[in-house]
Parts: C-alpha cells; structure tokens; sequence
C-alpha cells in the first residue's frame, strides 16, 4: 500500500496507486456477499468516492486500509438490504439474496 507521506503526497500517482492495491479486497468483500458483477461494481464505485470525501480525516495508511474494507461491507450491506426490499415487495419474501438474505 502507498504510504501517506503527508498531505502533499496524495496526488493522482498516490491515489491510483491506492486504489490499485486496495481493489482485490473490495471486490472480493461485495462478492462474498453474493452479489453479482454489476451489483460488485457499484459497490466498487462507491467505496472510492466515499473514501475520496472521507481522506482528509484518515490518518494512517492501516486506516485506510480498515475504512477501505469496513466501507465495502456496509455498502455491499446496504445492496443484500436493497435486494431483500424489492424481493419482499415483489411477493417473494422467502427469496433469498445474498448471503445475508440466506
């Protein structure tokens, strides 16, 4: 994982290079939820743009790494919760959607 180094280090090259080390463990989060490509990718999306909001009250690279995986399982959470809801309103309450739906 990049290092911090210090605000004036988080340019493009540090941010891609984040993102870069960090994917595998976010796609991998939003899958094992049982989510599928699409749902995993919007998962994805939001991560990076929450944390993109959220940097400036990051201090360590161990943090990043933590609010980086915290914030793939509460997203893909929210995902298991969408499809549970659209389930349940479509008649198919029993339907099980991911492994929280299980």
């Amino acid at each position: 994982m990049p290092s911090l180094g210090g605000t004036a280090a988080r340019d493009q090259q540090w941010w891609d290079s984040l993102v870069e080390c960090n994917s595998q463990q976010v796609w991998n989060i939003a899958r094992g939820q049982g989510l599928d490509v699409n749902e995993a990718g919007e998962v994805f999306e939001l991560v990076w743009l929450r944390l993109a909001d959220q940097l400036g009250d990051i201090a360590t690279d161990d943090q990043i790494r933590q609010w980086v995986c915290a914030a793939a399982d509460r997203e893909a959470r929210v995902v298991v919760a969408r499809q549970r809801a659209t389930a349940t309103a479509a008649g198919r309450p029993g339907a099980s959607l991911g492994r929280l739906g299980a």
